[in-house]
Parts: C-alpha cells; structure tokens; sequence
C-alpha cells in the first residue's frame, strides 16, 4: 500500500462516522491510482518501438512550398541539407559597402534585408543539421564565414536608413524653425507710392 492510501486509511479510522464513508472512498479511489501508477502495463519490445515510431505521413508537400527556401539546392533542383566547403564558391562573394547602399532606394533595402535574412536562416538550419549529425564545422564547411559577411551587410543597411533618418528629422526642424521665425517677425507695412499732380495748363 502506498504512503497516500495509509495516510486516507488513518484519517478515516480517527474520522467521525458521518465523514467516514467519503473518507473512505477517496481512499480506496486513491489506491488504486497508486496501483496503476506504481505497476504500469508491461509492453514488449516491439510494442514500445511501434509507440516511438513516427506515424506514417501520406501528405504531399508542394514544390513551391516556402519552407524549401530554407534548404540550399543544387544546379538539379536537388535539396541539399548539409552544404559541404567550396575552395572558390566559398569566398568568391563579399558583403556589400555603404557607399553603394546609399544608392539604392527604400524599396530596395527593404528586399536585400530580407534577401539576407532568408540566407541567414539558411545558413542556420544547415549548422543546425551539422550539429544534429555531430560533424565538426571546422575543415568542412564555410558557414560562419558566409553568416559573418550577411550580417555585416545587414548591418550597414541598419546604417544607411539611420543617417536618412537624421537628415530627414534635421531638415524637418529647420523647416519648423523657419515657420516660427516667419510668424514670430511683424508685418510690415505696404509702402506707398507718391503720384505727383500735373499742373493745369493755362490757355490764352
């Protein structure tokens, strides 16, 4: 008997006897939960692997399916989950430089954000994958390498809409401050033009 079911069992033995009988029930509830809990069915081995065993998923995943954007593919269109070094694709491109960000409008830094977003979600589940099959990234792959340039590009994209932000919020307050010189000077006063009068003309 458990320690719960003697403890019920006292409790109705010093009760009252109109609690007595609630008393016991709970207790007799309270036993064979600790049975059942104490002495669980035994399954056999390949019962216990059915019950870890993934189900079997019948659901056809489309193509165009955007959580394939988180896999790299390769010139065949195959998903590529783990993305081994490249001694020249590696390190062929670089992040790109303010100078050549401020050029580009709002719309564009808004999509290359998200360009090196996506890449860099890329790169994570593929150092995820590396991780979950306990290979080194050392000597293998170039990942840390590739996610240092993005967020180096993302990082001056974060730049060059601060200073536009301040140039815009400098020129605003200039203009607020020429408004309230215009209204603070008084109006001046319409000049007025002096017309001379001909002197009439004397007839013989």
């Amino acid at each position: 008997m458990s320690l719960l079911a003697q403890r019920l069992t006292r409790q109705v033995v010093l009760a009252s006897p109109s609690s007595s009988r609630r008393l016991l029930a709970t207790a007799v509830d309270a036993k064979a939960l600790a049975e059942a809990v104490s002495d669980p069915p035994q399954l056999s081995k390949a019962e216990l692997d059915a019950t870890r065993r993934r189900p079997p998923s019948n659901v056809k995943i489309s193509e165009d399916h955007g959580l394939w954007a988180f896999f790299r593919k390769d010139k065949e269109g195959k998903v590529l989950t783990l993305e081994p070094a490249h001694k020249t694709e590696d390190f062929s491109g670089r992040s790109w430089h303010a100078v050549e960000l401020r050029r580009k409008s709002f719309k564009d830094l808004h999509t290359l954000w998200y360009v090196c977003l996506r890449e860099r979600n890329l790169l994570a589940t593929q150092r995820a994958e590396f991780r979950r099959l306990n290979i080194g990234l050392e000597g293998t792959t170039n990942l840390m390498d590739k996610d240092k340039r993005v967020r180096k590009t993302m990082k001056l994209i974060k730049l060059v809409l601060n200073e536009r932000r301040l140039a815009y919020e400098q020129a605003k307050e200039l203009w607020e401050q020429g408004q309230q010189t215009a209204q603070s000077e008084p109006d001046a006063e319409p000049v007025k033009e002096e017309t001379s009068e001909a002197a009439p003309s004397v007839s013989a």
